[in-house]
């Protein structure tokens, strides 16, 4: 399964969720088949409008099944669930890491 985490900065498994999904700089994929990652940026971030419609345009061309960031607005949660990629929120002081082992577990729930 290919999640996406909206981030901040960095580009490994260390990195902080960012507070918000359209807004976030850049995506961290991370495909839990082989564990491999790939950092997108979020070109939509700097629009005026739209930017989570934007943001979720574009991860879905990532065949990502899910998003994790600490907030959706209800245009980017109207797109994301139209592309049917699940919505996780995870507070913004957490790893990748963490909250993906959270999502295995299935303790962090979906919106």
């Amino acid at each position: 399964m290919k999640v996406a985490f909206a981030i901040e900065a960095g580009d490994g498994l260390n990195a902080q969720v960012c507070p918000n999904f359209g807004r976030a700089p850049r995506f961290l994929i991370v495909d839990s088949k082989d564990n491999s990652t790939e950092v997108l940026e979020n070109k939509a971030a700097q629009e005026a409008h739209g930017a989570g419609t934007g943001a979720a345009a574009m991860i879905s061309k990532h065949g990502v099944q899910a998003i994790v960031a600490g907030r959706f607005g209800p245009k980017a949660f109207d797109a994301l669930s139209a592309a049917e990629i699940a919505m996780y929120e995870a507070p913004a002081d957490q790893t990748v890491k963490t909250v993906l082992v959270q999502i295995q577990a299935g303790t962090l729930k979906k919106l």
